[in-house]
């Protein structure tokens, strides 16, 4: 066998070899980068949840401080409130709104 050819052969599985070190290097780097994208996407989703669930536990906080302030007028007055709605007279006990007929 000629020696040219054997030193083709050797520098050819050479290159063949570096080709594919390249190519998973290259794979590696790109999968890398999907992960990436993929995880922002997860912890933007999870910051944008956690912003709607911090704003309804916001506002539950407001609707209970309301019923709080209305108990305490109740409290502190002790009187009988009455609300005028269209031609009806309603009694509030609690001031909740949920009036009753008189």
């Amino acid at each position: 066998m000629d020696p040219g050819i054997i030193i083709l052969s050797e520098v050819s599985g050479a290159f063949e070899k570096g080709e594919r070190a390249e190519e998973k290097r290259s794979f590696r780097a790109r999968a890398r980068e999907l992960q990436l994208a993929a995880l922002k996407k997860h912890r933007e989703n999870e910051i944008s949840h956690h912003s709607k669930e911090t704003d309804y536990l916001k506002r539950e906080i407001e609707r209970h401080k309301r019923s709080i302030k209305k108990l305490k007028r109740r409290d502190d007055g002790g009187q009988v409130h009455t609300v005028l709605r269209g031609m009806a007279t309603y009694y509030c006990p609690l001031l909740c709104g949920l009036c009753v007929d008189t």
